[in-house]
């Protein structure tokens, strides 16, 4: 896989950054100087959204967030600040290629191997949620918190999702892509086996 360096600045007056990626790591820059360096199979946990900057009566921007983070609890911290709306456009296309990227990256194999494993009848678990060939535990504390595959419903919304029943949609987990850790990954393993399974696959929902 190639490298790929993606350059940013947090605000206009800011230095600039860099965040490269490669089959080995994950390096973060500031200017031409290294400020960490994680390892691929360090590579722990990540997790994306937008913030929103208020002012005293309206939203007057957004803050795109990317955090990743390492099994020794370091965390490299992507922070693209657009206000009043200038280079939105621009800002928003350099965030989706970080997250794109960090997926590939770090993730992608990780979720196919997932995948594989609980087709194979093993156990995988993420973010507390557990995954086996029945289905879904969202609440392994609980007794009979196993959702089956069969009965899972996916939705997406524009800054969550949530994992629900169909014969009891009141029990349900929702997962914000801003705050919970590896709910992409969630997202991702969910999506892929209910594919597999030609069962229904996540959809849109109206905010």
């Amino acid at each position: 896989m190639e490298i790929v360096e993606i350059k940013y600045k947090t605000n206009f007056f800011s230095t600039e950054r860099t965040i490269v990626f490669s089959d080995e790591s994950i390096e973060f820059y500031s200017e031409q100087n290294l400020l960490i360096r994680f390892k691929k199979e360090e590579i722990k946990d990540f997790r994306f959204g937008v913030k929103w900057i208020t002012g005293i009566e309206f939203t007057i921007g957004r803050v795109y967030s990317v955090d990743i983070r390492n099994n020794k609890n370091e965390i490299i911290k992507v922070r693209l600040r657009s206000l009043y709306g200038i280079n939105r456009n621009r800002l928003f296309k350099k965030y989706s290629g970080i997250i794109n990227n960090i997926y590939e990256h770090a993730f992608d194999e990780y979720v196919r191997k997932s995948c594989q494993e609980i087709e194979n009848g093993k156990t995988v678990t993420v973010s507390d949620i557990v995954f086996n060939s029945e289905g879904i535990c969202i609440d392994p504390k609980k007794k009979n918190s196993l959702i089956k595959w069969d009965d899972l419903v996916v939705n997406k919304y524009t800054y969550y999702f949530t994992l629900a029943s169909r014969k009891q949609p009141d029990f349900y987990k929702a997962f914000t892509f801003l705050t919970d850790w590896n709910s992409p990954v969630v997202f991702s393993i969910s999506e892929t086996i209910l594919r597999d399974k030609k069962l229904q696959p996540p959809h849109m929902c109206c905010e």
